[in-house]
């Protein structure tokens, strides 16, 4: 699908141009024209859809009113790059199961390597702080306060690299992902899981081995994940 491929467009009851503006609105939401991509000239809209180039300029100034799109002079409007904010709100128009799916992935991109990092440069201080945090933990807690001390482990790695981007970055995604990171915690089962697997990144850290640490995240993930995504699909049907 080439980013100037226009989809079928359905005529309702109301103004052409409101129907244009919630027809582009939803091509942007669903990625269809991603964050930073140029819409199609006002002209070949008009055109591939067969409306006046009036209504395609009364959708595109709906949309920019909505910021969604930036419009320059002579230029091809563009999908505007969103906040913080609208990302979560766009994300929370996803299925569960794509929740859970986006989360996972964020994971398994960004925890291993942090941890290998952390493994290279944590000080005994460090270590020592990393401890405290599981001593804390336990199976018998509410799963709220086990999340909790679960970003506290995760954040406490983050500071060892010494890198304010991945602190930044584990910061946010601490934030942003508690809707689905709380399911794996919904269990007993899951928080003695969870705490197993901390105590095992964190034997790594503590020698210093960055490929250890890196297969003990990767294992450590592999069992969190599959606590997120348990009964997603049935979860998403009731």
């Amino acid at each position: 699908m080439t980013d100037n491929q226009v989809i079928e467009f359905k005529r309702r009851t109301r103004s052409l141009g409101t129907e244009l503006a919630a027809h582009f609105e939803q091509l942007i939401v669903s990625g269809h024209y991603p964050p930073g991509s140029a819409l199609p000239a006002e002209r070949q809209l008009a055109t591939d859809l067969g409306v006046s180039r009036t209504s395609i300029r009364d959708a595109m100034a709906e949309l920019e009113a909505k910021r969604l799109i930036v419009r320059s002079h002579g230029k091809q409007s563009m999908v505007a790059m969103p906040t913080a904010e609208e990302l979560a709100f766009f994300e929370r128009m996803h299925s569960l199961k794509e929740r859970v799916d986006h989360v996972v992935e964020v994971e398994n991109i960004v925890e291993p390597g942090l941890t290998a990092v952390a493994a290279i440069r944590a000080t005994e201080s460090d270590i020592i702080q990393l401890e405290a945090v599981i001593a804390r933990s336990s199976e018998h807690l509410p799963a709220a306060e086990s999340m909790a001390l679960d970003i506290e482990f995760h954040y406490a790695l983050a500071r060892m690299t010494r890198n304010t981007f991945l602190l930044t970055l584990s910061g946010l995604g601490a934030e942003r992902t508690q809707e689905i990171r709380i399911r794996a915690h919904a269990t007993r089962e899951a928080r003695r899981a969870c705490n197993q697997g901390h105590l095992e990144v964190a034997a790594a850290v503590s020698n210093g081995d960055p490929v250890a640490a890196e297969q003990a995240m990767r294992a450590h993930l592999d069992v969190v994940h599959g606590y997120m995504y348990a009964d997603a699909d049935a979860e998403e049907e009731v």
